[in-house]
This record gives structure tokens, sequence and C-alpha cells, in this order.
């Protein structure tokens, strides 16, 4: 596979009128779509984008699908981003296209993509030559981990490893299903399920968060994807909704493990099947698992065929089955890296093994159970959060003296975010949880504490602060809900 586009190609000519890209207020068929794909195309490349630049997205969904075929015609990197997080500069981005001008950005390398801009695209010619990558090892996509603002890293993304991913997305499993992901296409998850749709001639449904519901019940959506808080947030919206409840069949759950509250709820609305899908943007699907009635909350699932998993210690010594250790995986088709960023590339790609973070046991026959996190990223239903990126935005706000966040498991049977902090008593906690949340994308409970307990170097002991101050959150928000207790 010398360039993805080539799967959109072959569908334009052997089905150009079947569905391709569709949400609730457009749709275009893989004629109308390739032919988009090659206008666009053509104006990037008269804008002086050229094969190799890495290309920074930041779109709606169904967009920034046509605009990543159309820089895969072109033979560049793209990577789709959030509109309001900053560029880390040591992704050395050569442009931007975004719905509107940036003010952190060479000027000349953003490119508008306004109502003008689009017109100019219709009324324009079509390209007529895809551009080819030298080799299969040349990088074609970065894709973000789970991590927030300054926690995420880059996975690098080469067309051989896309050809080895591809077919272990599990595609005979929702094969004969409309299919919609509830994930981005800046994931791992988005962005293999819209490639498949083009890979196996199905539609790539995908409307904003907002419309999901409408969607899926229009659309008569049988198969969702999506990570436990996606899927929350998701049956909220259906019980608010007054469109009625979709006709889903099967959930596959991914980044992180159901709880059984929200595993109640999904039987009761939709009696679907339900799957857990344990892997990482690194490595891909590690274990596959049908959730049943009885099922362990600490069940990750069975390791699939392609994959492999050892449980260490903390010399890295692989320790006999049934043994409580540090998980580390393996596959066939997985990154070996992160994108310039050899800090973390060291600390958790060793010796051709990934490590997650995470801490379990397997036993013999080949069941994995997760025990923990052996590092300190806070997994909200598969947002995940670095507590360190948190305390060092907190430290900078006028009238914190200290603090530190960590993890501790809510009544709702997600990993919450808490934060202690030591500040003056009128200090305006209310106005701190706004910014949080915009920032960090997930909810925070606060307790006051009149030390942080740190090392001798400095760093904070968050296993301290979790053991001391989990039973106390946990009473709290059991009792009060969101008022701030003090400690």
């Amino acid at each position: 596979m010398l360039n993805p586009i080539k799967y959109l190609e072959f569908r334009a000519k052997m089905e150009p009128e079947k569905l391709a890209l569709r949400d609730l207020s457009r749709s275009s068929n893989y004629g109308q779509l390739f032919l988009l794909v090659r206008k666009i195309a053509k104006k990037l490349e008269v804008a002086g984008i050229k094969p190799g630049d890495l290309v920074l997205t930041r779109l709606p969904s169904i967009l920034d699908w046509v605009f990543i075929n159309a820089l895969f015609h072109e033979a560049c990197v793209s990577c789709s981003g959030h509109p309001d997080d900053p560029i880390d500069p040591r992704l050395q981005v050569d442009w931007v296209i975004s719905l509107v001008p940036l003010a952190n950005f060479a000027e000349d390398k953003v490119l508008v993509v306004d109502r003008a801009w689009l017109q100019d695209v219709e009324n324009g010619e079509p390209s007529s030559v895809i551009k080819t990558f030298a080799s299969e090892d040349d990088l074609c996509r970065l894709i973000f981990t789970g991590g927030t603002t300054g926690g995420a890293k880059a996975v690098p993304y080469s067309l051989r490893l896309l050809a080895e991913r591809l077919p272990t997305t599990n595609p005979s499993w929702s094969a004969d299903r409309d299919e919609m992901a509830l994930m981005g296409l800046d994931s791992v998850v988005g962005f293999l399920t819209a490639l498949k749709s083009s890979v196996l001639g199905k539609t790539f449904y995908c409307p904003p968060p907002d419309d999901v519901v409408k969607c899926a019940n229009h659309f008569k959506i049988t198969s969702l994807i999506g990570s436990p808080i996606q899927l929350a947030s998701f049956v909220k919206r259906v019980e608010l909704s007054a469109d009625g409840i979709p006709p889903v069949q099967e959930i596959r759950v991914a980044g992180g493990i159901l709880p059984q509250p929200l595993m109640n709820q999904l039987w009761r609305l939709f009696h679907a099947k339900i799957y857990n899908d344990y892997g990482s943007t690194e490595v891909g699907g590690v274990c596959f698992d049908l959730v049943e009635q009885n099922r362990r909350p600490d069940r990750a699932g069975w390791v699939l065929p392609r994959a492999e998993v050892q449980i260490v210690d903390e010399l890295d010594q692989a320790q006999p089955f049934g043994a409580e250790g540090i998980v580390r995986t393996k596959t066939s088709g997985m990154a070996c890296e992160y994108f310039k960023n050899p800090e973390a590339t060291a600390k958790c790609f060793k010796d051709g093994w990934f490590y997650p973070g995470d801490r379990g046991r397997l036993n013999k026959n080949g069941l994995l159970f997760l025990t923990g996190r052996q590092s300190e990223i806070i997994n909200h239903g598969g947002v995940k959060i670095d507590p360190v990126t948190i305390d060092e935005h907190l430290l900078a706000y006028p009238g914190i003296e200290d603090a530190a966040a960590f993890g501790f498991m809510g009544k709702s049977g997600f990993e919450q975010v808490a934060i202690a902090l030591v500040a003056k008593e009128d200090f305006d906690i209310p106005a701190l949880h706004s910014g949080l949340v915009k920032k960090f994308g997930a909810p925070v409970c606060f307790v006051r504490v009149k030390q942080i307990p740190r090392n001798q170097m400095g760093k904070v002991m968050r296993g301290q602060l979790r053991g001391r101050l989990s039973a106390i959150l946990a009473e709290h928000e059991r009792r009060t809900g969101t008022q701030v207790p003090n400690v």
C-alpha cells in the first residue's frame, strides 16, 4: 500500500453511486467524494503544500475526513487536532488547516477554510495525479494518545504500520452492520473506522456530538464504538432525547473498563451485545471480550492471537501465571516510538515491548485482569489525564500556595480527578473549577489540605495522597455531591 487514497479511488471506480460519507445535513457518494478530494488536493498543491509536509487539521469531522484524504492524495503527513489545543512545537508542523485564523502560528502557513475557499474548490479543477510516498516506511499519519493537552503523545503511523493495523480492527465483527464511532478522527479508533469504511466500501457516519442520537436513529445505526465516558454521554443523550432509542445491537468499548452501572444502563436501553476492546494507540488491540452479566469488573479480556501479554516485575523479569505485576504488550502491528519524544519513548518502549502503565494478572488460559495503574496517569473513562500537567497549571495560578492532582474511584465507577489544594479560605474555587474543566475535559473534586506530601526530591507522593484522601472523597461524594470538603 503506497497510498491509502487508493482505497477511495478504487471505490469511486467500482461503486461511484454508493454512499461514502454522511451526517444529518449532507451526504456524498464515492464518486462525488473522490472528485471533491481531488479538487481540494489541487488547491493544496497551489497553496504550496508538498509531499512529506506535516499538516495539522482543525476541522469538523465530516470536513476533516475529506481533507485527510486530500492530504493522502498529496503524500503528506496528516494529524487531526482540537481547535483549542496549543500546537506542540516538538511536532514541527509545516501547515495548519483551520476554520479560523490562528494567532500563534505563521500566517502564511495557515489555510483558513471558509465559505469562499470551499466555493473556489467547487469551481476549480481536480488534480490528475496522485502523489506517491517513497516507501512503505514513510510516515503518513500522526495519531495522539488519549492524553489531554500536555499529556498526549503523538504516535507515528507509517504506510507499513497502517497496512498491518487495518486487518486487525475486527472487521468481521461489524462487517454487516452500520457502524458509528463516537471517537473523533484524532483518535486511532475514529481514524481506523473511517479508513475501514473506504476499504470495505461502507458509509462513514460522522455527526457532531450534539447529533449522535438523532443520527443513530435516522440512519438506524446498529453498531457503536466508544470509550466508557463517551458511551455514558450517549446514554444521557438517549434518555433526554425525544427521538426514541436507536436500534443498537452491538457495542464495542475501547479506552477503559466499562463500569457496572453504565453496563447495566446499556443493557437496559439497547439489549445489545457488549464487547470490551483492551489496547492502545501504540499497539492496537490486545485483548477482546464479550461482556456478560456476571463479569468481574477487573477483567480486560482474552489475549488476541496476534498479541502477546506479559506480567513482569520492577526489573522487567517475567512473572508466573496468576502473579500480579506490570503489564507489557506486543503485537505484530505496533509502533516502536513516539514522534520526536525520546524521553517518553525510552519510558514506554523497551526491548520490543510497550508498557501501557497498567498493573494486572494473566491466567494460563490467556485471560487478562487489570488491578491498577503502574503510572500516575488518571484514566477518566478513556480520557487519559496527566496529573503532572494539572499540577503545573495549578502552581502557576494566582493565590494557590501548593496543589497536586490524583485519581480516586468515584461512585459512578469512573476514576475521578481530585485536587489537593493549599490556598487561603477566600480562594475562588468555583472559578478555578470552571477553567480546569474547560482545559482538561474532566470534572474535578477539590479537597483542602494543610500540606502536600512530597519526597526529598520535591516530587508529589500521589500514592500517599490517594490512600489518605480517597475514602474521605468517596464518602463526601456519597453524602453531599459536589460541595468542596475541607480536610
